[in-house]
């Protein structure tokens, strides 16, 4: 199903992760039917993806991440921001349900690992030295494109 619009949203201080897209987002045109069809010219063609646009969150202090998705289609986080988060700033971690390098990823981010206000996060001490930028994909086909990174290791 389309998602509509998902814009502008800011999440923080939460227990484990400022968004979470748990289990399965894979939006496609006919919902029911297999996104990949093997014996077709083009296999991606007979069940085409519909793309669910998450734009510019702002997510912070967050004891695991700032956003994560487990099973993603054709998922796009545009223009997101993310600043002290223990864990990490984002992560994607199954990505294979739409024609690789074409469509599912991060684009156009910020992610701080930590800043000159990282005295605590969720009233724990900030000890986000372990911090990581964005954790990938364990399938092929997720895009990074445009992000910068900012105070990601050691604090």
């Amino acid at each position: 199903m389309e998602l509509g619009e998902w814009t502008d949203n800011v999440t923080h201080s939460n227990g484990r992760y400022g968004l979470r897209i748990f289990h399965i987002l894979v939006p496609r045109t006919i919902p029911c039917q297999s996104y990949y069809d093997s014996s077709a010219a083009d296999p991606w063609a007979t069940n085409p993806a519909v793309t669910a646009n998450f734009n510019g969150l702002i997510s912070y202090k967050n004891i695991r991440s700032g956003a994560i998705a487990e099973d993603a289609g054709d998922v796009r986080w545009n223009n997101f921001k993310t600043v002290d988060n223990k864990f990490s700033g984002l992560e994607m971690t199954h990505t294979e349900f739409s024609k690789p390098w074409e469509s599912v990823g991060i684009y156009n981010a910020l992610v701080v690992g930590y800043s000159n206000d990282n005295a605590s996060i969720s009233g724990h001490a900030a000890d986000n030295g372990g911090s990581v930028g964005i954790i990938t994909s364990q399938t092929d086909g997720m895009m990074v494109d445009g992000v910068k990174f900012v105070n990601i290791g050691s604090n």
